[in-house]
């Protein structure tokens, strides 16, 4: 392996501050650049090596749906841990179902209900759904950030789309 410097790291940039494909692909740097490279560079030298490089990955996102969550609920079933480090005698039960479930109504009961509307798929496997405005309209202090939550929501916004289309 060969050392690299910061300046020397610096230097090879472009005149707009960045680096080129070309310059981090004479170091080993794959493109685009993971995180963490310059510091994996300057720890432990020329060419870059991916599993020397100590940067975490940014978490992928994977989008809740309906169908993926009926699938984990499907395919759910009793999972026993063992309660040590818990500070609990015997074993835990886990149903990923039921701690939906407790989960759920932690939330509502702390209050915080209003978190749940930006998940319409949780709704759904719960059999609820955020209702119309005509729905509630005899009714006071009807929180109206659900509606606002719900007008966020991908079939929502399909909708509005074909409506406004020529």
């Amino acid at each position: 392996m060969t050392s690299i410097s910061e300046e020397e790291i610096l230097a090879a940039r472009s005149p707009k501050g960045a680096w080129t494909k070309k310059t981090l692909a004479e170091w080993g740097v794959p493109w685009p650049p993971p995180s963490g490279w310059k510091a994996c560079l300057l720890k432990h030298g020329l060419p870059f090596q991916a599993n020397l490089n100590e940067a975490k990955p940014k978490p992928v996102e994977v989008p809740v749906t309906q169908e993926r969550l009926q699938r984990v609920m499907d395919a759910s079933a009793p999972n026993l841990v063992d309660g040590e480090p818990f500070e609990c005698e015997g074993e835990l039960d886990i149903d990923p179902a039921q701690l939906l479930r407790k989960v759920v109504v932690a939330v509502i009961s702390y209050g915080h209900a209003d978190i749940l509307w930006e998940f319409p798929e949780v709704l759904a496997f719960f059999g609820s759904r955020i209702p119309q405005r005509s729905e509630v309209a005899h009714l006071h202090n009807v929180d109206e950030r659900m509606f606002e939550a719900a007008e966020k929501w991908p079939n929502r916004l399909r909708e509005e789309a074909r409506r406004q289309a020529p």
